[in-house]
């Protein structure tokens, strides 16, 4: 955490400080050392045994299909360490996720109800001044509806792009939207910050395809290795990152308000030059 400090005191200056600082939050929350661990947490260990517990009552009760067992994470995509209570995990064990609703207006059928896109899905937030209808039918509903606590993210677009869905209204959804509702105990903010720390570090581009306009299958979604911590750290965590990632909007706005500053000392000196007659001193 001292090192943690000392990036804080040096952001305010370095043209990309606080982007770095950003990034070296999230990255140190990833690895176990922004939050203290403790003995009394359950290891993640058995909040796995209860997810797999979890998706076979799913699958008995018929609310989902029997997931496709996804490989063992290997030795060689660990990026690096994280303490020993964590587990990693790919992010299709832990979440059903797939895409919303594609838009067809020659084919659909059913009623029309609001949906939301890529247009409307931002880094932490949404913006939903413009959102449009679709003919969308009541069988449908199930699969492109989102509620809250879900993780959505980016097919298409900025692949990869996230936030959680933290409104008690639902809504639908398009098929360049993925949706992601974890089996259980999982803190979809954590979830959130993961996603963000591979956008700031650029691993997400391991798993995005396409030039420009990127997009990220199912598939591959499925497939990216995740550190899981016992639930009561992912709290803690995410409490932390909360916490510090607001000193950097703090850090951004006295910085903008110092840059302000100068420029209108900068034009004021330009003002007075170019009104001194020739000769003045």
């Amino acid at each position: 955490m001292e090192l943690l400090e000392k990036h804080f005191e040096t952001a305010f200056d370095a043209p990309d400080g606080i982007t770095r600082l950003r990034e070296l939050i999230l990255a140190l929350a990833m690895m176990g050392k922004l939050a203290e661990q403790s003995p009394d947490d359950p290891p993640a260990s058995e909040l796995l045994k209860e997810i797999e517990a979890e998706k076979k009552r799913l699958v008995k009760e018929g609310k989902i299909k029997k997931p496709k067992p996804l490989p063992d994470v290997s030795h060689e995509e660990i990026p690096h360490e994280i303490p020993t209570s964590w587990a990693w995990v790919r992010f299709g064990d832990i979440a059903q996720h797939n895409s919303g609703k594609t838009l067809d207006k020659k084919r659909n059928i059913g009623h029309p109800r609001d949906y939301i896109t890529t247009s409307n899905l931002y880094w932490g937030r949404f913006e939903l001044d413009n959102v449009r209808q679709m003919l969308i039918r009541d069988d449908e509903l199930e699969k492109c509806t989102t509620k809250k606590n879900d993780l959505l993210i980016c097919e298409g677009g900025e692949a990869g792009r996230a936030a959680v869905w933290h409104f008690n209204s639902e809504i639908c959804f398009q098929n360049h939207v993925h949706r992601a509702r974890f089996y259980k105990d999982i803190d979809p903010y954590f979830a959130y910050r993961f996603f963000e720390k591979l956008n700031a570090t650029g691993e997400i581009n391991m798993y995005r395809k396409g030039v420009g306009i990127s997009n990220m299958s199912s598939k591959v979604l499925a497939s990216i290795v995740f550190p899981l911590p016992p639930l009561p750290e992912q709290s803690r965590i995410v409490a932390r990152i909360d916490q510090l990632m607001a000193r950097c909007d703090e850090l951004e706005k006295l910085r903008k308000q110092r840059d302000e500053k100068r420029l209108a000392v900068h034009a004021a000196a330009i003002k007075q030059l170019l009104d001194t007659p020739d000769g003045s001193a």
